[in-house]
């Protein structure tokens, strides 16, 4: 079902690129970006997981030269074995201001700050010859950093863009028992993230 939902949106989206050809490109102030690496990667069964850009889906409200963009991802599963009842959870949010420059007909830049916050939660229900027990692992991230994306513009309402970004991340990181024998670990994690051009993604103006 979710394969078939990721063809028709594909689908759609390329429809649009084809029959969409003649309109003024300035009448549009909003857009939404699919990351079509990610997209294909879910359809193909392959690991789209190094890209740098965990981001899903985007919104961006734009007005002549700059623009606010929000980004988000998120996805909880299930496991469930003899020794093992597991679930993990995590969103991923990104709000960034940006400004957009043309370079020439088919081309546009923009660039900008981004902030972040992320959320992992991984629950498991361990089961050994002694004793059952819950284990969370649960990571709360803040993050901010610049970025910038090269678009090409099939049409005025399609376009294409990849982005690059460094990140910086600070957050807190928790495993917890409910076993007293097992002591509980709080630490305080920072890394940076650098990301290169790897993620394509497909917008579509309105």
């Amino acid at each position: 079902m979710i394969r078939f939902v990721i063809s028709l949106i594909f689908t759609l989206l390329t429809s649009m690129a084809v029959y969409c050809q003649d309109e003024d490109s300035d009448k549009f102030h909003n857009d939404i970006s699919i990351n079509a690496t990610t997209l294909l990667g879910n359809l193909f069964s392959l690991n789209t997981n190094d890209t740098g850009v965990p981001y899903l889906i985007s919104y961006r409200r734009h007005n002549g030269n700059v623009g606010v963009r929000l980004s988000m991802a998120g996805n909880f599963s299930k496991t469930v074995d003899f020794f093992n009842d597991a679930s993990d959870s995590y969103l991923n949010l990104r709000v960034g201001f940006e400004k957009i420059k043309p370079v020439g007909s088919k081309f546009t830049v923009s660039y900008g700050v981004d902030a972040m916050f992320n959320y992992l939660l991984e629950q498991s229900l361990l089961f050994t010859t002694n004793d059952i027990f819950v284990q969370k692992d649960l990571v709360r991230e803040i993050g901010l950093g610049p970025s910038v994306r090269l678009h090409y513009n099939i049409n005025p309402r399609v376009s294409f863009h990849t982005e690059s970004s460094l990140y910086a991340f600070f957050g807190v990181s928790e495993t917890t028992y409910d076993s007293s024998f097992i002591e509980d670990e709080f630490l305080d994690t920072y890394r940076i993230s650098f990301a290169i051009p790897q993620a394509l993604f497909i917008t579509i103006a309105f």
